[in-house]
């Protein structure tokens, strides 16, 4: 027996350890989005609603 016990079971855990891999690192997809795209999202093309006098909501 080569040395300690300690020793052994160091020396075994080193060569039955698995190396791990370095990580790829992951992208971010981009999304591309258009102008009407952009527009819609923000809400600026649906219809608008206003209050007017005596509480009554109409659609501009």
């Amino acid at each position: 027996m080569n040395g300690s016990l300690a020793e052994q079971l160091n020396n075994w855990k080193k060569k039955h350890t698995p190396k791990e891999q370095p990580q790829k690192k992951k992208r971010k997809k981009t999304e591309q989005l258009s102008e009407q795209d952009i527009r819609e999202l923000m809400g600026t093309n649906g219809p608008r609603y206003v209050r007017k006098k005596g509480g009554a909501y109409i659609q501009r």
